[in-house]
């Protein structure tokens, strides 16, 4: 079949695909306004994460789009599910979020429910459990670097208890500085002894003072020893120190995030059917025009006219009709008149005779 066959084909059932559509527009919008009213509402989150970073662009960017992402994810749903008795098929494509401006820390978190009561809560915990599981990495990398820190501490201060017990200094520096001092004066003294020709006093200094060089060049070296350890405990302790502070910060948030100033939410207010039902209306609709010309091809496909073979020669033109001369008039024959087809008298036929032309 050629195009024009099927626009034919098409005018002919004309009522068919303008009822098709028609029913299925009708049928779908009643559908959907016989559905209950759909309720909105909105919870306004206040990120303090986002004013601690001084309200930078990029910042706003990524903490939203991974407050998004939280937001319907498998965890935060589980809970609010738990919470609400909502199941996550309701819950999923219900919820959403959205931001005031590029660089502002205010999100919207919007729930669309049924009951006019629930969809505040809905949206106010789902906005509370994305902060908290949004904070809940950093409070476990806290937690964790404080673990590692406090680690690291005990094994300074084990290698500390270690020294003393192997060298028996509780303060090596403190002996280090007072033998210096020790020296020192003894060394004065001796200077003094010489300037006086005191030779037994000199005598006796001598040895005292090479006694003292030998002890404070060990000491010296203990001390290093001392100083190495000691550094490695104080940096731990830093790190103790540092982490416990990210660890209070990181609990500080998660308060400040549970907190009724956090999240405001608005009551719930009616959304409008009227795009779902354009919407809604206007599928079904492209749909069933679609069907409706589906069918009308597969009924000219099965037309009996279609199905058999067409004679060859004629063009699906009917093949004339050869009639028995009743007339006597030798030659002649019935058959249907050439371009019968087209004047809109079909099935009349005329008498010709041999050569083709028609007789009276």
């Amino acid at each position: 079949m050629e195009i024009k066959d099927y626009v034919i084909a098409i005018r002919r059932r004309f009522m068919l695909v303008v009822a098709l559509p028609l029913l299925a527009i009708v049928a779908t919008a009643g559908l959907l306004l016989l559905q209950s009213a759909r309720l909105q509402a909105t919870a306004v989150v206040v990120v303090p994460a986002l004013s601690a970073k001084g309200y930078s662009t990029s910042a706003v960017t990524q903490y939203f789009s991974t407050y998004k992402d939280v937001l319907i994810s498998k965890p935060v749903i589980d809970q609010l599910s738990k919470q609400t008795g909502l199941t996550s098929a309701q819950l999923v494509p219900n919820l959403s979020a959205t931001t005031v401006s590029a660089s502002s820390n205010i999100v919207n978190v919007t729930f669309i429910g049924a009951n006019k009561a629930q969809a505040p809560k809905v949206a106010a915990l789902a906005a509370h459990l994305s902060l908290d599981a949004l904070v809940a990495p950093q409070l476990s990398l806290a937690q964790a670097a404080l673990v590692t820190a406090q680690g690291e501490q005990s094994a300074a201060s084990d290698a500390l208890a270690q020294f003393t017990k192997q060298t028996g200094l509780l303060s090596p520096d403190v002996d280090y500085r007072l033998k210096v001092a020790e020296l020192s004066q003894l060394t004065v003294q001796l200077e003094q002894a010489r300037i006086a020709a005191d030779a037994a006093r000199v005598n006796a200094l001598g040895p005292l003072i090479t006694q003292r060089q030998q002890a404070l060049t060990t000491l010296s070296a203990q001390l290093l020893a001392y100083q190495q350890i000691n550094d490695g405990y104080k940096a731990a302790v830093a790190s103790v120190t540092h982490a416990q502070q990210q660890v209070d910060g990181v609990k500080a948030l998660i308060t400040s995030n549970g907190s009724p100033s956090a999240v405001t939410v608005s009551a719930g207010e009616k959304v409008s059917r009227l795009p779902i039902v354009v919407k809604g209306a206007g599928i079904s609709g492209v749909v069933a025009l679609v069907l409706a010309l589906l069918v009308i091809v597969v009924l000219e496909v099965m037309r009996p006219t279609r199905l058999g073979a067409t004679p060859a020669g004629y063009d699906d033109e009917t093949p004339p009709s050869q009639l028995v001369d009743v007339t006597g008039v030798s030659g002649a024959t019935w058959e249907a008149e050439p371009g019968s087809h087209g004047n809109g008298h079909h099935g009349v036929t005329a008498r010709v005779d041999a050569a083709g032309h028609p007789q009276p």
